[in-house]
């Protein structure tokens, strides 16, 4: 009977510390969450529990700070495209003018409306990974015959800044893999390479194929980036120098297109390019890992 009792107390007050646990994660914002969570206050038969409820509860945090920060800054950076589109129309209209120059802005506007559809499958990429979508998907595709159809958005927006780009495609490109991540790396690296490179600069892009292995370069001739900042550029939200009038995009597609080159189990590198520029290189197994 005494055994019985005390099995009934201690159940009862596990229960109690549990009920006590669960209200408090229920209202995360309360402080008294951790103290509740701690071992100090905790039987040690549920200290697993409670560790793994606290993990979970900190990284429900992060990802909802991450996800605030994302939005503001989204609303932020959208802002400026946005009101320079603006601008330059309502400036447009103000008279008549020249066939020309309603070119000129009106080509200059699908540079701009290019670049943010760019960051839209950069952020629509983010948002998959962060909830736990990521593609898993594996194909077998042509990598250089994807770059050929997949590039010409890439390649008019150079011939707009009379910029040439020098594509290079050889050896065997046959591959496995996800096709849209890592082709969305490839137009993220080109699309950087335009961005930095002066008028009328030349940006060679490479692509060749060996038997197991998938060499990928982009070289540009624009400033380069700093020895020190290199291992920076391929975390989320970090950006090269804007050029004046220019908005240089969220600073994800380097981060993304990291992720896409490791799912790969292949490696992203930059270095000094012999352009003057950057080079980014991705060594791409044939067949993801």
């Amino acid at each position: 009977m005494l055994a019985l009792t005390g099995g009934r107390l201690f159940a009862g007050r596990i229960a109690g510390q549990l009920t006590r646990i669960a209200s408090g994660i229920q209202d995360s914002s309360n402080p008294k969450t951790e103290d509740l969570l701690s071992g100090e206050n905790l039987p040690i038969e549920i200290q697993e529990v409670a560790d793994a409820l606290t993990d979970a509860l900190n990284k429900a945090r992060i990802e909802q700070e991450r996800s605030g920060l994302l939005i503001a800054g989204i609303a932020h950076e959208l802002r400026s495209p946005i009101q320079n589109l603006l601008g330059e129309t309502e400036v447009l209209l103000m008279r008549d003018r020249a066939p020309d120059e309603y070119k000129a802005v009106l080509e200059s506007h699908a540079e701009e409306i290019q670049g943010l559809a760019r960051e839209i499958d950069n952020l629509v990429t983010l948002c998959s990974h962060s909830s736990n979508q990521q593609s898993s998907s594996r194909e077998s595709f042509d990598l250089g015959h994807e770059i050929e159809l997949r590039l010409p958005r890439e390649l008019a927006r150079a011939k707009r800044r009379e910029a040439t780009i020098d594509l290079e495609i050889e050896g065997n490109l046959e591959m496995t893999g996800d096709r849209e991540a890592l082709l969305l790396m490839v137009r993220n690296l080109v699309g950087n390479a335009i961005s930095f490179s002066p008028i009328r600069g030349t940006i060679r892009v490479s692509a060749h194929g060996g038997d197991d292995e998938i060499v990928l370069s982009v070289e540009d001739p624009g400033p380069g980036i700093l020895p020190k900042n290199r291992s920076l550029i391929f975390e989320p939200f970090q950006r090269g120098q804007e050029r004046p009038g220019e908005w240089s995009g969220f600073g994800l597609g380097l981060a993304l297109s990291k992720e896409a080159v490791l799912a790969q189990g292949g490696t992203l590198s930059v270095s000094d390019s012999a352009l003057g520029g950057a080079r980014f290189e991705a060594q791409l197994p044939s067949r993801a890992t």
